[in-house]
C-alpha cells in the first residue's frame, strides 16, 4: 500500500451544455464534457491518524473548502485514515473548467490508490459536486442528470483555444436567473451530429455580467466558427477541426486579446487520465 502519491487533477470543458428541466431542486443536464491538460497538481501523503489537513502551495484561502469537505466525506464513508493533501492550483477560478470539483475529484482517485479501494458511487460523489462524477472518469462524455449518468463517447480531433480573464459569476445566480429567462437550449445528441456547439446558461451568464461577451468577440473576430461559454462561465471556447485552421487563427487571437485585456491559452484534451 502507498504511503503517499503525487497526481495531477484535470479540468474539463463544456462544448455543449443543456438543461433537460428541473426535478427536486436540481437541474437535470444534458453536456458534453471533455478532460484537458489543464489542472491542479495534488499530493496526497497518508497518515498514522484520522486527522484531513489541506493547503495549498500558493497559499489560498477558500471560506468552504470542497477538497476539504471531499476528503473528510469519502474518509468516513469508506471508513479510511488521515491524510495530509497539499495542492497546486493550475486552474482559474470562476471560468467554467471545474473550479474545486477538480480537487474533489483528484482526492477521490488518490484515495483509490493510497488506500487500494474502488469508488465508484456516483450518487455520492455528485452530491460533493455535480462535475466530480465525469472529472474522476475523464475523457469525453455525455453528462446527464446532476453529473452522476456518465456516458462515454469518442469526438473527432477538436483544437481548442481558451479565452478567459473576465470577471468571474456565480454558478447558483446563473443558474437562477436561467430559471426565470430561460436560454438557448440544445440536445447532446445534435452536438454529435453537427459539432455545433451551445449553453443554455450562457444568456443568463451575459446578463449578470455583461463584459464576458467580449470573450465571443474576441474568437469571432479572430475567424472562429465554433464558439461557446464552457460551464457557467465566464471562460469561452473557440475550436476548430483543421488544425492548420486553428493555428491561423489563434495567432489573431492572441493579437486581439490585449485589446479586450484578456488571456487566450490553447488546450489539448485528455483521453485517459494518468
Amino acid at each position: 500500500m502507498l504511503e503517499s502519491i503525487d497526481l495531477f487533477g484535470y479540468a474539463k470543458v463544456n462544448l455543449a451544455l443543456g438543461i433537460e428541466g428541473c426535478q427536486k431542486g436540481f437541474h437535470n443536464l444534458d453536456s458534453v464534457m471533455v478532460s484537458i491538460d489543464m489542472g491542479d497538481r495534488i499530493v496526497m501523503k497518508r497518515r498514522d491518524d484520522n486527522q484531513i489537513n489541506v493547503s495549498y502551495t500558493g497559499g489560498e484561502v477558500f471560506p468552504f473548502d470542497n477538497a476539504y469537505r471531499v476528503a473528510s466525506a469519502v474518509a468516513k464513508k469508506y471508513n479510511i485514515g488521515g491524510v495530509d493533501i497539499i495542492i497546486s492550483k493550475g486552474v482559474p477560478v470562476g471560468v467554467g473548467l471545474g473550479g474545486s470539483a477538480v480537487d474533489g475529484a483528484g482526492i477521490i482517485r488518490g484515495y483509490e490508490r493510497l488506500y487500494d479501494i474502488k469508488i465508484d458511487d456516483n450518487d455520492f460523489m455528485v452530491e460533493l459536486g455535480g462535475d466530480i462524477p465525469f472529472l474522476k472518469t475523464g475523457g469525453s462524455a455525455i453528462v446527464k442528470g446532476r453529473g452522476e449518468i456518465i456516458i462515454p463517447i469518442e469526438l473527432p480531433s477538436i483544437y481548442l483555444l481558451l479565452v478567459y480573464g473576465a470577471p468571474s459569476i456565480s454558478t447558483q445566480k446563473v443558474f437562477e436567473l436561467y430559471d426565470e429567462i430561460g436560454g438557448d437550449n440544445g440536445k447532446s445528441s445534435d452536438f454529435l451530429v453537427d459539432l455545433e456547439p451551445f449553453n443554455a446558461l450562457e444568456k443568463s451568464a451575459i446578463q449578470i455580467e455583461p463584459s464576458i461577451e467580449n470573450s465571443r468577440k474576441l474568437l469571432e473576430k479572430a475567424g472562429f466558427r465554433y464558439v461557446v461559454m464552457t460551464g457557467s462561465g465566464s471562460g469561452y471556447l473557440g475550436y476548430e477541426l483543421d488544425e492548420n485552421k486553428f493555428i491561423t487563427k489563434v495567432e489573431r487571437a492572441k493579437e486581439l486579446a490585449p485589446t479586450y485585456g484578456l488571456k487566450v491559452r490553447i488546450l489539448k484534451t485528455i483521453k485517459d487520465l494518468q
